[in-house]
């Protein structure tokens, strides 16, 4: 769902505008009768100055987190992906607390280390979505690359990683992305 806040910006970046609507984001959990039995909403929780540079804060209206997918661990804690902060959050089930946030080169708010996935001098991820967690429990997502440097900007990927929650290491252990020409029929693949 959606939290629509009017926000005084110009306090927090040069030029924001002082009634500002910020969108930010709400997780519910509900019964089928629509009782809700959990709620997380990303404004009391993320910064909205932790969008990333393309996000522009003084705008009269601004998406600054644009959550795009959800995924539910066994646990029953949350894996979020945040298109606009460049990041996949952990959320506690339990206490709404977030656990953890991983992020790309362009995230204000990344907590791990990369390991083995760099591209043109870019770390990580950048605007991703459609977070899981495989059988084996690496975190796969699909990379647009929009903030990654050219050449080639974008260069979307799907990208596998085992993390290490505790170390908060991040290592890039298997990617895929088409073949350069669009045109071929068949896709390759790249391990990086």
């Amino acid at each position: 769902g959606v939290d629509k806040r009017v926000m005084n910006m110009a306090a927090l970046v040069p030029g924001g505008k002082s009634q500002a609507n910020v969108f930010g984001a709400v997780i519910q959990e509900r019964t089928f009768s629509g009782s809700t039995v959990f709620e997380w909403k990303s404004l009391d929780h993320i910064p909205v100055v932790d969008a990333t540079e393309d996000t522009d804060l003084t705008q009269p209206t601004i998406d600054y987190i644009h959550v795009n997918s959800v995924f539910r661990e066994a646990n029953g804690d949350f894996l979020i992906s945040c298109r606009h902060t460049d990041e996949i959050i952990k959320v506690s089930r339990l206490t709404g607390q977030v656990l953890w946030r991983m992020g790309g080169e362009k995230s204000k708010g990344n907590q791990f280390t990369f390991i083995d996935d760099e591209t043109d001098g870019f770390t990580g991820f950048s605007h991703q979505h459609d977070v899981s967690r495989t059988a084996n429990g690496n975190i796969i997502l699909f990379d647009n690359g929009n903030l990654k440097p050219s050449p080639p900007n974008p260069s979307s990927r799907v990208a596998e990683y085992e993390v290490n929650e505790t170390a908060k290491t991040a290592k890039l252990v298997w990617s895929y992305r088409p073949t350069p020409d669009v045109h071929a029929m068949t896709m390759g693949s790249v391990q990086e």
